[in-house]
């Protein structure tokens, strides 16, 4: 449906008083980027996910008192994405007492070897090479191996790569030939 179908559909249907004005219609339609009347969302779940990490980044909060297990992928992926870690030891805590090494959802997955790359946590590093082996979603792939790079371990990442470049689609190929280029080759 084209556009003048659709407002000619709109007011038509959507009758009301001064319901196109209400809604912004033409910013909705014609304006640029997202309109000034978009709704915004606030969860109460993310929210406590985004405190409890700021908590345990602090050494303020325990893991054992995280029900993980009961939490969605996306609160899984909020917690891990804002936890700010110092040490290996958190890491493995981490990782031991919320399973991150048996992971398998391939969201909190990525967002755990994120935080395992930037940090250099090589316990995790088996765990990587299967996933750059065996995902070759681009979404997950080429900003695992712009992280290995970014933190001065392009040896890791050509290793891996020699072995699961062959799995991998053109586009993330081509991707991630540009990345690791000096050290891989074509």
């Amino acid at each position: 449906m084209d556009t003048e179908t659709f407002l000619a559909y709109f007011k038509e249907n959507l009758k009301g008083e001064n319901i196109e004005e209400k809604i912004n219609i033409d910013e909705w339609i014609y304006g640029p980027g997202l309109p000034s009347n978009i709704p915004v969302v606030n969860s109460n779940r993310m929210a406590e996910m985004g405190a409890r990490a700021s908590e345990y980044s602090e050494g303020k909060f325990a893991l054992n008192n995280l029900n993980w297990a009961s939490l969605s992928y996306q609160e899984k992926v909020y917690f891990l994405s804002n936890v700010k870690v110092s040490s290996n030891a958190q890491l493995d805590e981490l990782s031991s007492t919320l399973g991150l090494l048996e992971e398998k959802n391939n969201e909190v997955l990525f967002t755990w070897l994120e935080l395992a790359v930037k940090n250099h946590y090589t316990k995790a590093y088996n765990q990587l090479t299967e996933f750059l082996t065996e995902v070759g979603r681009r979404k997950f792939v080429a900003p695992l191996y712009e992280d290995l790079v970014a933190t001065n371990q392009k040896d890791v990442a050509a290793k891996i790569y020699q072995t699961a470049r062959k799995n991998y689609h053109a586009v993330t190929v081509q991707t991630v030939d540009a990345l690791l280029y000096d050290s891989v080759g074509k």
